[in-house]
């Protein structure tokens, strides 16, 4: 399913979180959509077992996949010789303890617990792309459009 389609999503991917960076917007629809698995697994009527293992993956999806985005966007940012770039990083370092740490105490979480890290997840992304990664926009296009290019791999 296209992040965005039902109206059941947790979260609605909308036009004003695009960047104007392809790869930049594909790695923030794709946090979308993890939140809104996460989210609709949760719900399903699942044994205790089952959703305790659905917040493990999840989690470990969410640490590798925000470190390998974070990685992208700082690159782009160091290139670019973004001025924010340090408290950006401060940003994605905060959002990964957080995640860590739920990462580690999941053994122990009920579904209400889960249900509030949904809500934290969804939060965080959205506040963080719509307000902070917009902040670096400008300055990361004017780089990509001086080395002719809309996105580095």
């Amino acid at each position: 399913m296209e992040v965005g389609q039902s109206k059941e999503e947790f979260v609605t991917w909308n036009d004003k979180y695009l960047t104007g960076i392809p790869l930049v917007d594909e790695e923030h629809k794709k946090l979308v959509e993890l939140c809104n698995n996460l989210h609709g697994r949760l719900l399903a009527n699942q044994s205790r077992k089952d959703w305790q293992a659905d917040i493990k993956s999840a989690l470990d999806t969410c640490v590798a996949y925000a470190a390998n985005h974070f990685r992208d966007e700082e690159k782009l940012m160091r290139s670019a010789h973004f001025e924010g770039y340090a408290h950006h990083r401060t940003e994605h370092d905060d959002f990964e303890r957080r995640v860590r740490s739920m990462l580690w105490s999941y053994g122990g979480m009920t579904v209400a617990d889960a249900l509030k890290f949904t809500i934290f997840l969804r939060d965080w992304v959205l506040s963080h792309i719509a307000h902070e990664d917009k902040l670096y926009i400008p300055k990361l296009l004017e780089y990509l459009k001086s080395k002719g290019s809309s996105s580095e791999n």
